[in-house]
């Protein structure tokens, strides 16, 4: 997982019925990954920032 093998995947191959057992038990090995969520979504809902032209991106 601290190598980016996302947590779901790691949780099929060790045979959880649930993500959450893996988070519950293996979560605490990327202490990381919140940050990493928050600066996505801080920078998903961050509004549109005017270019130099005046114009908005296209999303």
């Amino acid at each position: 997982m601290a190598n980016g093998v996302p947590i779901r995947e790691v949780s099929r191959w060790l045979g959880h019925k649930s993500i959450k057992t893996t988070v519950d038990i293996y979560g605490h090995l990327v202490p990381e990954a919140w940050g990493r969520c928050r600066d996505v979504m801080q920078s998903a809902m961050r509004p549109a920032v005017e270019d130099s032209q005046g114009s908005v991106p296209a999303a």
